[in-house]
């Protein structure tokens, strides 16, 4: 009797440490660790073989080596289906894929619309020759949507902190997200500062978390991500108007606050 409840007190303690905050960190910190030695491992490969680090592979490499690490973690470690953090391949994620895009593409013509209306302008048609005339390479604008969208609303939403409700999970889930943001403050007030890149990318982040929740898969928001910070980086970059920042902001703040009421109904829930 007694070597059965040892058993029973052995696993009832695996099982807690298995729900604890403490262990959640670990595995964030191990999945951190693991990719960053698959990226180590996958930049060698160019070194070795031209005598240096190519620039191109290694924007490319971060990304996988985040997916790989991902997969080692989930599938090798935790013996885990990777459909628990959204990094699924169904035909509806195709749809949901398409859907993202076509969002940031209204959401931006939304926002140009806005803005024309502002300054009394119709920005269309110079945006539209800008863009045109661009050579940024849209497919150079992937690998940081694809982290972000498996990091924090794939396995960090999904995979730690099981213990609590969606809604806190959802919570520090964009926290996490938003921090990264904060370096990109260069020329702006310390107000607006704020408003873009803390408050509003934090709003933001609980949009997507609960569209993953609803969709339970990362394609929408990656769709999204992705088509969004080309657009952005297209049409708006070195703009010295601080209008459209603001226009851009308000609009997020706007959807993500509809998204979070309609989170509400969902909070009591315990995934």
């Amino acid at each position: 009797m007694r070597f059965i409840g040892g058993n029973n007190t052995m696993l009832k303690t695996s099982k807690q440490n298995e729900y604890g905050i403490i262990y959640s960190m670990w595995k964030i910190i191990r999945l951190l660790i693991i990719s960053s030695i698959v990226i180590i491992g996958l930049n060698i490969i160019p070194f070795i073989l031209f005598g240096k680090l190519v620039s191109s592979f290694t924007n490319y490499s971060i990304a996988l080596g985040v997916v790989c690490g991902t997969i080692i973690c989930v599938r090798v470690i935790e013996k885990k289906e990777l459909a628990e953090i959204g990094f699924v391949f169904r035909k509806i994620d195709i749809v949901y894929f398409i859907t993202g895009i076509f969002i940031a593409i209204v959401l931006n013509a939304m926002i140009i619309s806005i803005a024309s209306v502002q300054t009394g302008i119709n920005l269309f048609p110079k945006l539209l020759i800008k863009f045109s005339q661009s050579e940024r390479n849209v497919f150079a604008f992937m690998a940081i949507p694809l982290i972000e969208e498996l990091i924090y609303r794939g396995y960090i939403l999904n995979n730690t902190f099981p213990k609590l409700k969606f809604i806190h999970r959802s919570i520090l889930s964009a926290l996490l997200f938003s921090i990264p943001h904060w370096n990109n403050a260069e020329n702006l007030s310390f107000g607006l500062f704020i408003f873009t890149f803390i408050f509003c990318t934090f709003i933001f982040g609980m949009f997507f978390n609960l569209i993953v929740f609803t969709t339970k898969s990362i394609w929408c928001g990656f769709g999204f991500h992705w088509s969004y910070n080309f657009l952005v980086a297209t049409l708006f970059m070195n703009t010295s108007n601080y209008n459209l920042t603001v226009i851009t902001t308000s609009v997020f703040l706007v959807i993500g606050l509809f998204m979070l009421m309609k989170t509400k109904h969902i909070s009591e829930i315990k995934t």
